[in-house]
């Protein structure tokens, strides 16, 4: 993706310093799926700094989905990277790239936990095909997904296990199902 080379360059530069680094990993971001929930929090907490849906917008019933909806997309709440690079600050070494996640799933899984909770949805496909535009980091991002680079390898799960995470469904039942009014 045309943006994350400049972070690669960084990353080379750190390298080459000798001092001690990792590259978070952290996957696709659930909280932009709060984006238009009734709950009072909804805004505060669950988007949590997102101001738009991606890929799956629940409140207006619609998804486009990256290439088949098959391939494998690892998704973490916001709030729970920061509780992992806050605890990663305390480990003894860090490993070059440190992912974390909540849960790795498919979109079309996404799209039918959200369906069984009641909500119709009208789910658009998109091919690898790129386009430019006002929208390329938001396609770009979506064939990156398509060409199954969408799941990370969990490291930091493993290394600091104390840390609870949300996963799809928690999240989407505290800001779209009954599982309360989006309060932890």
């Amino acid at each position: 993706m045309d943006w994350y080379h400049c972070k690669l360059e960084v990353m080379e530069k750190v390298k080459e310093s000798g001092l001690e680094y990792t590259a978070f990993r952290n996957g696709q971001l659930i909280n932009y799926w709060a984006h238009g929930s009734p709950h009072l929090k909804a805004v505060e907490e669950g988007l949590a700094g997102m101001g738009f849906a991606f890929v799956v917008d629940v409140g207006n019933e619609t998804a486009e989905i990256p290439g088949t909806g098959d391939q494998k997309v690892t998704f973490t709440r916001t709030q729970d990277v920061g509780a992992f690079v806050a605890a990663a600050v305390g480990l003894e070494k860090w490993e070059e790239e440190m992912g974390m996640g909540g849960e790795t799933t498919t979109y079309n899984k996404v799209v039918r936990k959200v369906k069984e909770m009641g909500r119709k949805m009208e789910v658009t496909y998109r091919s690898r095909d790129r386009e430019d535009g006002g929208r390329k980091f938001y396609l770009q991002a979506m064939l990156a997904v398509a060409k199954g680079e969408g799941e990370i390898k969990m490291r930091l799960n493993e290394l600091v296990p104390e840390i609870k995470l949300w996963g799809v469904d928690k999240f989407l039942g505290i800001w779209w199902g009954n599982e309360g009014s989006g309060e932890k």
